[in-house]
């Protein structure tokens, strides 16, 4: 009797051991505090399922060839009405329509604003602003539809600066750094850095929070 009463304690024991294991995975591998912040975020101002919030905001895209080369910027004010209206307007020198988007193209845009802050690095947070920095590979892995877009042979840094206020995604700056290198096949590319900087501006019809606390 004594075998037998010991024998279901010692099986109860490996079950809570490989319990408590399971747990700690599970705990390992959950998203940061930081991050659950930075995507409860960008759920709110673009709406859950992703799109359903209305928005406009300014999209400034920048490259250059390196550091003090000096670079090319253009800024692209988007405004979006959910379900299927997001026009594109060029900022300067005056403002000018530049395009419709057809629903495809809306979703894949949605989606890839979306895409940028997600992903398994985590952010640290330094108050309401949210810095990480990742490989170029898992960044153009995240950010790309593999359907139209093969992942990247390249590498490189990709530097993200996020800004939450309010329980809202306001800001979104992101540079991607890539050395001069041999890709596949034997081509050398030349470098440089490309930068992508958003800046909402309305939510939902409402202005979107300032910058400065």
């Amino acid at each position: 009797m004594t075998r037998r009463a010991k024998f279901p304690l010692y099986l109860l024991a490996i079950l809570a051991a490989l319990t408590a294991a399971f747990a700690a995975l599970a705990l390992s591998m959950a998203p940061s505090n930081s991050s659950l912040s930075v995507q409860n975020a960008t759920a709110a101002t673009f709406g859950y399922p992703s799109g359903t919030n209305s928005f406009s905001m300014d999209l400034t895209s920048t490259v250059s060839a390196g550091p003090g080369t000096g670079s090319i910027s253009q800024t692209r004010l988007i405004n979006y009405e959910p379900p299927a209206n997001m026009v594109v307007y060029r900022t300067g020198p005056t403002l000018s329509k530049l395009g419709t988007l057809d629903q495809a193209a809306i979703d894949s845009a949605i989606a890839g604003y979306v895409a940028i802050v997600g992903g398994p690095t985590p952010w640290v947070s330094r108050g309401q602003t949210f810095n990480r920095s990742e490989t170029l590979m898992d960044f153009v892995a995240r950010v790309r539809p593999q359907s139209t877009a093969p992942s990247t042979t390249a590498t490189g840094t990709v530097t993200e600066t996020a800004i939450v206020r309010d329980g809202l995604l306001v800001y979104v700056n992101l540079n991607a750094v890539v050395p001069r290198q041999k890709i596949a096949g034997g081509a050398v590319t030349t470098g440089g850095v490309e930068g992508e900087t958003f800046r909402l501006l309305t939510i939902s019809g409402h202005p979107a929070p300032a910058l400065t606390p």
